[in-house]
């Protein structure tokens, strides 16, 4: 059992995509800087989490650079055991076959034994800097057709997943037939542990509410009169610095962001300040501790 996650009290696993790339080719302040600042909130408020890292440059002009991988993995490797890391795939640019590499990002659409492939590639990747994959999350949540999903990962020695938005569907995925309990159960019936990301019906569609999107005090609300008794939350650690706040009475701090960014860029320089997301979080997780709510890490 995940720490802190006995008792009857509601459980929220948080998790977190760490995105390695950068456009701006800027690492330090879209990866490092973000991922650091993470771990110093959890740590503070005695919170696990899991850390979902991916590997790819995602588009075409955002390579990540080899050396990325050891300084972030070393990192990683050297987390106190509140916290997990597990395999998060853009699959852009990564080898599908000895000498094959993926021409899209889109996991689900690659083979049966191209997604074995990269897994198994990307396992391999981690475990050689000391860092086990705890689970696996695809990304954009594109996991194909579920059978064959659950099929590659357990082919590829992952049993635990966290990539389905239960009755969401989108042009990538169509997860609209299953609920929170009937894709635990058809996972498991796969061999694999599936924690799906909460949903909830927010201004009239269903979707995943986050720290990211929501005020803190409306998103445990949610929480709190939900049925439910475990959330999967996910937030990106690339929103934490230097974000834009994404509410529209925000819109004048959002325009005088932009032109702050630049200059900050322009010199070279990162904002070490937290983002409106940033704080949200922290807020979410300060008045989610206060209704009891237990924190667990996949």
């Amino acid at each position: 059992m995940p720490m802190a996650c006995s008792g009857s009290s509601k459980r929220i696993y948080l998790t977190f995509d760490v995105e390695v790339w950068s456009k701006e080719k800027n690492f330090a302040k879209n990866v490092f800087f973000p991922l650091l600042s993470i771990v110093s909130i959890l740590s503070e408020q005695n919170v696990p989490a899991t850390f979902f890292v991916s590997v790819s440059g995602k588009f075409k002009d955002a390579k990540v650079p080899t050396e990325m991988w050891g300084l972030l993995l070393g990192m990683l490797s050297g987390l106190p055991q509140t916290f997990s890391v597990g395999l998060h795939l853009h699959v852009f640019g990564l080898p599908v076959a000895p000498s094959k590499k993926a021409e899209t990002d889109r996991f689900g659409s690659l083979t049966l034994e191209e997604k074995v492939y990269v897994l198994s590639w990307a396992k391999e990747l981690f475990e050689s800097y000391g860092v086990v994959p705890a689970a696996f999350r695809a990304g954009s949540y594109d996991t194909g057709e579920l059978s064959e999903y659950y099929t590659a990962l357990r082919e590829a020695g992952v049993t635990v997943s966290s990539s389905v938005l239960p009755g969401v569907k989108t042009s990538l995925y169509d997860f609209s037939r299953w609920d929170a309990q009937s894709i635990k159960k058809y996972a498991k019936e796969h061999g694999v542990l599936e924690y799906p990301l909460f949903v909830a019906k927010v201004g009239g569609r269903y979707t995943h509410p986050t720290p990211e999107h929501l005020p803190a005090n409306i998103l445990c609300d949610i929480l709190e009169t939900s049925d439910q008794e475990e959330f999967t939350i996910n937030f990106h650690s690339f929103k934490v610095l230097g974000s834009y706040p994404t509410s529209r009475v925000a819109f004048v701090e959002r325009f005088l962001r932009h032109y702050i960014d630049k200059l900050w860029n322009s010199l070279g320089v990162v904002p070490l300040s937290l983002s409106w997301e940033g704080k949200n979080l922290v807020r979410f997780i300060s008045l989610c501790k206060e209704k009891g709510f237990h924190f667990c890490k996949i």
